[in-house]
């Protein structure tokens, strides 16, 4: 993967128009609540991100997420690192408009028209990701 480092803020609806897809490295800072919730974020973000048109309305955002967290093991309560790899599904709504004709059973983030944080992207995914119970191994 391309080790370009993303800007932090994109505008949905003119990658969509474009058909563009984002790869690149997001910087562990940039992932707050990741970082309350572990012992920290010990390698950059891995993104791949692809924006389309969704008709009748949205932003359709697909792709992956990788990264490795450190968090405490449950069974020694020594840090434990994880690699996390998640994959991203969503569907952007910027409008009144585009919320009345979306589809229900489809994961969804409103925005306000313009830019949009990749963090705000990606970051719940990630924290769904997280193990239930952390631990280095079964035998732990």
């Amino acid at each position: 993967m391309t080790r370009r480092t993303l800007q932090q803020h994109v505008n949905p609806a003119e990658l969509a128009r474009k058909r563009a897809r984002l790869e690149g490295v997001l910087a562990p800072a940039e992932l707050a609540r990741l970082c309350e919730v572990t012992l920290g974020i010990v390698a950059d973000i891995e993104i791949e991100l692809e924006f389309s048109r969704r008709r009748p309305g949205g932003t359709a955002v697909q792709g992956q997420v990788r990264t490795v967290i450190s968090q405490v093991c449950q069974t020694c309560l020594d840090p434990v690192e994880i690699s996390l790899s998640t994959t991203v599904d969503l569907l952007l709504l910027g409008s009144d408009e585009e919320i009345q004709v979306q589809p229900v059973h489809q994961d969804t983030l409103f925005y306000e028209v313009g830019a949009i944080s990749i963090a705000d992207l990606i970051e719940d995914d990630l924290l769904l990701a997280l193990p239930m119970v952390p631990r280095h191994s079964e035998d732990c």
